[in-house]
């Protein structure tokens, strides 16, 4: 039973994070391209944004599956224990033993949440990074404008590495 709670608040966090792409790229009428290592490393910028609608879809559509399945799962295990219950020695209320694992499994996953939110914070930026570089591009500069960018780039990608390098320590 707690390693199907595990699984269902797992399984939640994942279709939160591939809701929000879905959003993003809906919410921007864009299904773009993933962006390639080239791309990345001249612009200073992450890789997390950027799957196609059919890859955003399907990884929904299978999560929301696998959601389901374990909260089927889950059902089938708190009806089981309803049933047992009278043979348990001391007697242990099945909602009091379903609410412990839920606090249990919800404390053991803080760190993954985080990770998680950190993973949607990071979709956000990306997204208005790689918007804000298109329309950069879209006005056409020239070749000294596009140098003289990609150096801004650098510069604050740098600073933010050793400001983020400064929070660790």
């Amino acid at each position: 039973m707690t390693e199907t709670t595990n699984n269902l608040y797992y399984f939640d966090l994942q279709r939160q994070l591939w809701q929000d792409y879905f959003d993003l790229d809906i919410k921007e009428n864009k299904w773009a391209p993933r962006v390639s290592k080239c791309f990345v490393k001249q612009h200073y910028t992450c890789r997390t944004y950027g799957f196609p609608k059919h890859i955003v879809e399907q990884r929904l559509q299978t999560i929301t599956q696998q959601f389901q399945r374990t909260i089927n799962e889950l059902q089938q295990y708190i009806l089981q224990s309803e049933q047992n219950v009278k043979y348990w020695q001391p007697y242990i209320y099945p909602a009091i033993l379903s609410n412990a694992i839920n606090e249990c499994v919800k404390s053991a996953q803080q760190r993954l949440r985080q990770e998680f939110d950190y993973k949607k914070k990071m979709l956000a930026l990306d997204s208005n990074d790689c918007s804000l570089i298109t329309k950069f591009y879209d006005l056409k500069p020239n070749e000294v404008q596009i140098q003289l960018a990609k150096q801004i780039w650098q510069t604050t990608a740098s600073i933010l590495k050793t400001k983020a390098q400064e929070e660790i320590l």
